[in-house]
């Protein structure tokens, strides 16, 4: 055989090792793309489960914002309808407070009135009595007075009777004999 002839045989070989080359090569290749496809569809995967987590993240900041939001509303809306309430209240009862106090201070008055009244009655009528009886003592001492001088001075039968008596006694001084 020569060098340079090619035989059937050695076709036959060559065209099954470039066959089986091609074969790897294509095997490779695919295992390559199955490769590839496989990371991107894993990453396409992670990228769309981190899309999710993100996305369910984004929305549960969002919905505790709005919980947040919308109780810290509604405390501003209980505080303010508890101020407005307590200042209603505060008002009605400052009111009620303001007219029981008033009352009350209406009610010392009338009773400081009425007691200073007692008073001045209590003293007027003291005066009158210290007055009356001034009156009645001197009454009572002119009385007795007059009396002592009407005691004193002799009444009309004292007269008849001291005259009689005088008139016995001066003529028995003067030696009549009656």
């Amino acid at each position: 055989r020569m060098t340079g002839e090619k035989t059937s045989a050695d076709e036959a070989s060559h065209r099954a090792e470039f066959d089986a080359n091609t074969r790897n090569t294509t095997a490779a290749a695919q295992a390559k793309s199955d490769f590839d496809q496989t990371r991107d569809l894993a990453t396409r995967g992670y990228d769309q489960a981190r899309t999710a987590d993100q996305t369910r993240v984004d929305r549960a900041g969002k919905i505790a914002d709005q919980r947040l939001g919308g109780e810290g509303r509604n405390q501003d809306t209980r505080y303010g309808r508890g101020s407005d309430l307590y200042g209603t209240e505060y008002g009605k009862q400052k009111t009620y407070a303001d007219a029981a106090r008033g009352d009350v201070t209406q009610a010392r008055q009338y009773v400081a009135g009425r007691e200073d009244q007692a008073n001045t009655n209590a003293q007027f009528y003291t005066g009158q009595r210290s007055q009356n009886f001034g009156t009645i003592t001197k009454s009572q001492n002119s009385s007795t007075a007059n009396q002592t001088d009407a005691a004193k001075k002799p009444g009309l039968w004292e007269k008849i009777a001291g005259t009689a008596t005088g008139a016995l006694s001066a003529a028995g001084t003067a030696g009549l004999k009656i």
